[in-house]
């Protein structure tokens, strides 16, 4: 299983089990979050999350990537599948804080640009 907690067990949505190939089609993760990160290339054999994983940068000063929050949503919706009994109510919303660091860093950048043309 990889990155995925724990044997694959029936799924919530009746159709499948836990398998990292169930959830890519799994009715309980919204569709439209699939839409909103980038597609594997043509004739990729990659899973798409495996693809999506690959896409994230390894520098600890990347910039978030557009997808970022999509993502972490989904790997929120696959983690409440793969572990049931979980708590997810006081979850905050899924791949906030790195966007956030980066629009507040990129404010400030823009601030001080203002303040060098002014």
């Amino acid at each position: 299983m990889g990155w995925l907690p724990g044997d694959p067990r029936p799924c919530a949505c009746l159709f499948g089990h836990t398998t990292r190939a169930h959830l890519m089609v799994c009715p309980q993760v919204p569709s439209a979050l699939w839409c909103c990160v980038p597609f594997p290339p043509a004739g990729s054999t990659e899973l798409h999350i495996d693809y999506l994983l690959s896409l994230l940068p390894v520098s600890p000063s990347a910039r978030c990537p557009l997808f970022w929050v999509s993502l972490c949503t989904i790997l929120w919706h696959f983690d409440r599948l793969c572990n049931p009994d979980g708590d997810y109510t006081n979850d905050p919303p899924p791949g906030l804080l790195w966007g956030l660091i980066h629009i507040n860093c990129s404010i400030m950048l823009i601030r001080n640009v203002k303040g060098l043309i002014i």
